[in-house]
C-alpha cells in the first residue's frame, strides 16, 4: 500500500443542485498494480486500487499516484525481506 498527498478533480452538488467543478486534495491510499517511470520528469506513476474510502474516491477504484523527488510518500507492507530493508536503510 502506497499513501500520498494529491489533488483531484471532483464534482460538487449543492444545496440548489448544481453541480460545480473542484479540485480538492485529499491522502489516497492505493494497492500498487502497474509502476512507470518517467525519466524526463524524474518521477514513478504508481496506478492501483483506493484502499481508503473517503468522500470523494469509493473504496475499490482505480487511481493513480504520481510521485516526485522531495514529496512525502508512506509505504506500507505486512513483511519486509531483510535484503530490501538493507536496501531502504541505505
Amino acid at each position: 500500500i502506497v499513501e500520498a498527498t494529491t489533488t483531484r478533480n471532483v464534482i460538487l452538488e449543492n444545496k440548489s443542485g448544481s453541480r460545480d467543478k473542484s479540485r480538492v486534495q485529499l491522502k489516497l491510499a492505493i494497492e500498487v498494480v502497474n509502476i512507470e517511470f518517467d525519466a524526463e520528469q524524474c518521477s514513478l506513476r504508481l496506478n492501483g486500487i483506493n484502499r481508503k474510502e473517503s468522500e470523494h474516491i469509493k473504496l475499490g477504484q482505480y487511481h493513480t499516484i504520481e510521485i516526485e523527488l522531495h514529496r512525502p510518500v508512506e509505504l506500507k507492507k505486512h513483511h519486509w525481506d531483510s535484503v530490501y530493508m538493507e536496501v531502504l536503510d541505505d
